[in-house]
């Protein structure tokens, strides 16, 4: 009696241990597409930071930390080499844009434009604006053109996010990574790749 006792309490015994020891899964909860995407439109006020590294055919690849911030139409992007040392910063927003390099200012009504002509690389930051927190499409696109889209050009993880998309632009867009901060699910890896270029973001914070 005594031996089957033991048995049977070492048995729950061990069963307690390993549910103690096994770690719980962050779980997604209950995940909707559709509420995702009108909390991240509502999203206009944000903060980044991370290392990106970039590729082309035509330029020298580099690899730079990030700063971004975005307040609505306005933003101030900032990369600084691996040393700290700082490679450009520009601030602006749609209409104008204002871009430090080497110590001397230039202005420019295309930030797209002002950083491929300084620079040499193709960083589309406008689109950017709302691709990086996983907005696979213009912002104010009707209901009825962002469904065409989605169900045209878009996949998606297990749990529902968008994994990847293709912009008219040529661009294509793939998400990983994705983590919830306060209501929003937020990819803190982001891959950019056209037919000359990739980009590379990892995101170490969000600020929202």
């Amino acid at each position: 009696m005594k031996n089957a006792f033991r048995v049977v309490f070492i048995g729950l015994f061990s069963i307690i241990i390993a549910a103690c020891s096994t770690v719980p899964k962050e779980t997604d909860g209950d995940f909707d597409l559709k509420t995702q995407q009108k909390r991240i439109k509502s999203l206009n006020k944000w903060h980044i930071k991370g290392r990106m590294a970039f590729k082309s055919d035509t330029q020298k690849n580099f690899s730079a930390y990030i700063s971004w911030e975005q307040d609505k139409k306005k933003y101030n992007f900032s990369m600084n080499n691996l040393l700290g040392v700082s490679l450009f910063k520009l601030s602006g927003n749609d209409n104008v844009a204002n871009m430090i390099i080497d110590g001397e200012n230039y202005d420019s009504n295309n930030p797209n434009q002002v950083i491929e002509t300084l620079t040499g690389w193709d960083i589309p930051l406008l689109s950017m604006q709302d691709w990086i927190k996983g907005m696979p499409t213009d912002p104010n696109a009707s209901n009825t053109k962002l469904n065409q889209l989605l169900s045209k050009s878009t996949t998606y993880d297990d749990a529902g996010r968008v994994a990847t998309f293709e912009h008219d632009s040529g661009w294509h867009i793939t998400y990983g990574s994705y983590r919830r901060i306060g209501d929003h699910w937020l990819p803190h890896q982001v891959t950019l790749k056209s037919a000359t270029s990739q980009i590379k973001i990892r995101i170490t914070e969000w600020t929202i």
